[in-house]
């Protein structure tokens, strides 16, 4: 079951989601519009800016604004439309619960133009699905508490 506007709210109200800081302008019919945060991850370094300008053919990682929380929730992350039409491409994977902090969510410029961002714009959606039980195992991975970008830490 995908969360409406008015479970998202009740979630938060319960403590079984975390949406901070929560803006009502981002709340939606089937989900939260995430807005980039001012920090990303550009060529290996690290950037902390009001305005991304992401170059043709150049991958990077963007912060979200919001820290999130999820408690027997997953979270399924999209970027907004108007993104994909300047031809920018998401990466992104599932939200798993248990998970608490920032999002660093991978994106690609497919355009021949530089894609802007701004800090605290809406560039992203996320949406809520309930699972069907209790988890018995909550993700404690290595990005759990995420405060900023994070590239990766597999080796």
């Amino acid at each position: 079951m995908i969360l409406s506007d008015r479970d998202i709210l009740k979630y938060m109200e319960n403590k079984d989601l975390i949406i901070d800081p929560f803006s009502r302008d981002s709340l939606q019919s089937s989900g939260y519009d995430l807005r980039f945060g001012g920090e990303y991850i550009l060529n290996g370094n690290r950037f902390k800016e009001d305005i991304l300008e992401l170059p043709p053919k150049k991958y990077g990682i963007l912060s979200t604004l919001e820290k999130i929380g999820l408690k027997n929730l997953i979270g399924d992350i999209k970027l907004r439309s108007s993104f994909c039409r300047e031809g920018l491409i998401g990466s992104f994977g599932w939200v798993d619960p248990g998970w608490i902090g920032v999002l660093s969510l991978s994106v690609f410029n497919s355009s021949e133009n530089p894609v802007i961002i701004r800090k605290e714009e809406r560039f992203a959606q996320i949406t809520f699905i309930k699972l069907s039980s209790e988890v018995e195992k909550e993700y404690n991975g290595r990005y759990k508490w995420s405060k900023s970008s994070e590239g990766s830490k597999r080796l």
